[in-house]
């Protein structure tokens, strides 16, 4: 028996061995958090915390929204004193102190709006910039950058209105900066949600229910004139490593499984991604201030998905997309007529146009990881089979020809099914 403990003892410790050399670093090598973006640090939560930053969050909202409607008074006084203004897209920066980022936010919103090939419009679009908070920024919660929208509503129809806080990194470098790239297509995805009421219109109920669920995140960036519109290799690259031979793991692991089963091509995925937010029922009142945070790329209900009803344009052109953009039909019945096609095939088919590499779901091993656990299971069979075989032969004696853990052949009593008295006594 002692020899049998030894031998699995001496097993287990091979075993745990060879796994430890396997997955295990090296000597001298290190664990780094280099290889990730998505690593951040978050500060133990604390009740007295986690109170502070919903006091602070209550706060960004009620200034977001009553940004919002003081300045979409002061832009609706604009257009009744000069309906034709020199510039389609009315911008509002309340820092007086610089006229020179004005005029050139001015210039870069016209320019975006010939771009999405769009002149007057039923319905005006205002953009306001809010400067970084500088007298008692550390007695206030700070305004983060992210955008809100008020959307044309029974009391004012005719004006959009965008609200983003500036921030001080891009300012600075648009200062600097005489060319600024970045800053046309910057300022296109700030339109948002009013560059499509401005071009299609307000949309139709079931429309405007399923986008105000889903916080417009399929409208946030308006490119359906580009021609480059469906390829946008570039708008997943952050899936991927820069060796384009892994992918992040730690961030698809934070989305919706509809998003990822859609990112692996799965047509059943993609409708409902899509499909998330559209239902039947009548809400009470629909929401006239849409938030986006700016962290939102980070959990998305369709991976990619700012782009995707501009491509919806892009690829059915402007008259089957108001069809379906003012339709009085459930969402999945207009969208797969103005499609051509089910919702979930299409939207397969145009997340593989910016996702070259499919992504792996399902069971799966690496090779050496294949290789090692058919070892492990080789000589989990080898030494079971080897201690059978002999504990066998060691309880079955050659000689005798009997069970020798049972004593000598004397002592072995054979029942007959007549009843075993006690010793001294006669059976009846």
């Amino acid at each position: 028996m002692a020899r049998d403990v030894k031998w699995w003892f001496a097993g287990t410790v091979g075993v745990c061995s060879l796994i430890a050399i396997a997955y295990l670093p090296l000597h001298g090598s290190r664990a780094t958090r280099a290889q990730t973006p998505f690593s951040v640090i978050i500060a133990q939560t604390t009740p007295a915390r986690l109170r502070a930053q919903n006091l602070a969050e209550q706060w960004r909202v009620a200034r977001r929204v009553s940004r919002l409607a003081e300045e979409r008074v002061r832009l609706r006084e604009r257009l009744t004193a000069a309906p034709s203004s020199d510039h389609p897209v009315l911008l509002s920066a309340w820092d007086s102190s610089a006229s020179g980022l004005r005029e050139r936010l001015e210039l870069e919103l016209d320019s975006a709006w010939r771009d999405l090939g769009l002149s007057e419009t039923k319905i005006s679009v205002g953009v306001v910039v809010d400067p970084p908070d500088v007298a008692g920024a550390d007695a206030v919660p700070r305004d983060e950058s992210s955008v809100a929208y008020l959307l044309p509503d029974s009391t004012n129809r005719t004006l959009c209105v965008a609200r983003v806080a500036e921030n001080r990194g891009w300012r600075n470098a648009m200062l600097r900066d005489a060319s600024r790239p970045w800053l046309r297509p910057w300022l296109k995805g700030l339109l948002g949600p009013c560059a499509f009421f401005a071009a299609y219109g307000t949309p139709g109920r079931s429309v405007r229910i399923w986008l105000a669920n889903r916080r417009f995140d399929l409208a946030l960036y308006p490119n359906w004139n580009d021609s480059t519109a469906l390829d946008g290799t570039h708008r997943t690259a952050y899936l991927r490593r820069g060796d384009n031979r892994g992918w992040w793991w730690d961030y698809i692991y934070h989305q919706p499984l509809p998003a990822v089963a859609c990112l692996a091509g799965r047509s059943a995925g993609c409708r409902e991604a899509v499909l998330a937010g559209a239902t039947d029922e009548n809400p009470a009142s629909l929401p006239g201030v849409v938030a986006t945070d700016r962290r939102f790329w980070q959990r998305q209900r369709l991976i990619g998905g700012t782009t995707y009803l501009s491509d919806v344009v892009h690829a059915v052109g402007r008259e089957r997309f108001l069809e379906f953009w003012n339709t009085t039909l459930p969402v999945d019945t207009a969208l797969a007529r103005a499609l051509r096609q089910p919702v979930g095939v299409w939207t397969a088919g145009w997340q593989r146009r910016f996702v070259q590499a499919e992504l792996p779901l399902g069971p799966g091993a690496s090779i050496g990881a294949s290789i090692l656990a058919i070892f492990l299971s080789v000589a989990a069979v080898a030494v079971v089979a080897l201690t059978a075989r002999r504990r066998q032969s060691d309880e079955w004696s050659p000689h005798t020809k009997r069970p020798v853990g049972l004593g000598r052949a004397s002592d072995v009593v054979v029942c007959t099914g007549e009843a075993v008295g006690a010793p001294g006594t006669r059976s009846p």
